[in-house]
């Protein structure tokens, strides 16, 4: 078993459709080591992680194991007149949903 304490930052686009959470979709697009490296490729939105379809991604800091605790998440929102990823707060349709990344 691992002493180390190993995180990565992983990357989660979410849409919702006529603002219901029944209706959500989501992807993982990927994840990072470095939180520097996850919010360069947040704020790049690098590979069109908007797609024409997601309203929301999530960075979340997700440790190693089998249902890993989510240590911390920052949220952002597709804002088209800026064509980018802005912060906001986490959605109130969200609260209490956590490990977008895995399930």
């Amino acid at each position: 078993m691992s002493t180390m304490n190993v995180s990565c930052w992983f990357i989660t686009a979410i849409a919702v459709e006529d603002d219901s959470p029944q209706s959500r979709d989501s992807r993982c697009f990927g994840f990072y080591a470095e939180y520097a490296d996850a919010m360069s490729a947040v704020m790049q939105n690098r590979c069109d992680m908007r797609e024409c379809l997601y309203d929301y991604l999530v960075m979340e800091e997700i440790g190693e194991g089998i249902h890993p605790e989510v240590k911390k998440e920052i949220w952002f929102k597709w804002m088209e007149e800026r064509r980018g990823w802005y912060h906001c707060v986490k959605p109130s349709e969200f609260v209490g949903v956590v490990n977008w990344a895995l399930g």
